[in-house]
Parts: C-alpha cells; sequence; structure tokens
C-alpha cells in the first residue's frame, strides 16, 4: 500500500525538489523505498539508505532492485523512535508521513536524532499532511488527525508552527515551506544543519 500510494506522488517531488549536488540520503521510514528510488532516478549521483523497520526490508530491497537501484540504495532496520540512526553523515534527509503516527516527544526524538546525523549543510525535508496553525485545515490534514486520534492514540497532524518549532529545537535553520501541496493535502517543511 505505502509503495502504490507513493508511487503517485514520489516521481513528481522528485523532479521539483532541487538535490543537485547532494550526494548520500536518509530516507527515515521509508519502508519499499519508493521516494529513494525516485530522488535516485531524478539524480545520478546520489546514493540512500532506507532506515525502517527489518520486516520491511524484503520489499524495500524487491522494491529498490526492480528499479535497478541495489548499487546505489541501501536498507539499515530499526526502530526509529526506539534505536540509534547511524551510518552518516547524510547530507539529505526525507521524513515523509513519519510525523503523523507518533506524539510530539517521539517526534522531536526523531527530527534531533535525524538531524545529529547530518553534514554540516545538510537538507532535512519533512512531508506530511500539516495542518495550518488554527489547526482545522486544510480539510484533509484536519480530518486525517481526527483518524489518527481514533486510531492511534499517539498519532496526530501537526501545525506548521509546531514543526517548525522541533525543527529550531534540533538545531535547523532556514526553515521553509515549500510551495508543493499534494492534492491529499500534503506539503513540505525543510531546514538546513
Amino acid at each position: 500500500g505505502m509503495f502504490n500510494l507513493a508511487m503517485g506522488l514520489a516521481p513528481i517531488l522528485a523532479k521539483e525538489i532541487n538535490l543537485q549536488g547532494r550526494r548520500k540520503l536518509l530516507d527515515m521510514g521509508g519502508g519499499p523505498g519508493t521516494y529513494a528510488i525516485h530522488f535516485c532516478l531524478a539524480n545520478p549521483e546520489l546514493h540512500a539508505t532506507i532506515y525502517d523497520r527489518p520486516t520491511t526490508r524484503p520489499f524495500g530491497r524487491e522494491s529498490v532492485s526492480s528499479f535497478g537501484l541495489s548499487d546505489r540504495i541501501s536498507f539499515a532496520g530499526g526502530d526509529f523512535t526506539t534505536d540509534a540512526i547511524s551510518g552518516g553523515p547524510y547530507d539529505t534527509a526525507w521524513l515523509s508521513h513519519i510525523l503523523h503516527s507518533n506524539g510530539k516527544e517521539e517526534c522531536q526524538d526523531v527530527i534531533i536524532k535525524t538531524t545529529e546525523q547530518m553534514s554540516d549543510g545538510g537538507l532535512v525535508l519533512i512531508h506530511d499532511f500539516i495542518l495550518d496553525n488554527s489547526k482545522d485545515s486544510p480539510e484533509f490534514a484536519a480530518l486525517f488527525s481526527l483518524n489518527m486520534l481514533i486510531n492511534n492514540p499517539r498519532g496526530r497532524s501537526y501545525s506548521d508552527e509546531e514543526i517548525r518549532g522541533m525543527m529550531e529545537k534540533a538545531g535547523l535553520t532556514s526553515i521553509q515551506r515549500h510551495n508543493f501541496q499534494s492534492p491529499n493535502g500534503s506539503s513540505i517543511l525543510s531546514g538546513v544543519v
């Protein structure tokens, strides 16, 4: 399911996000590797590490292999909410749709752990259903947050202001919201180490 959902968006995002000159991407919670695959296809010098639970490794490797990228995309198994992240320094990190499954403290820890693995000038990109600061729009992000409240006692959508605050606390600067917004209302915040 994650692969199919991301396939509608990853090729578009890979063209819209400028990773020219970047060499090492960390795809946090990347599962089947859809985003890592398309970022690498769009940037021939880029290598990626998918960091996710070990149970996703077989499908991730199969997806990566089907695109002929096994030599450029590796897999590291772990739970980013409890385990250390290694393999850095990375110059780019992609955190797509992982914040909404976690409580605010866990989100903060994940962003800090990610930032600690980045090189100077590293780019951290957070892609999620980001609420406006009123926390009642955009509509899909607000409804998704309600869904998380019902089905996951820790998860919810976070506002632009909340995510920026977590990024600042992790030491990121030059935080900005990208113009991109997906058909389902997801958007992207970026910051630099």
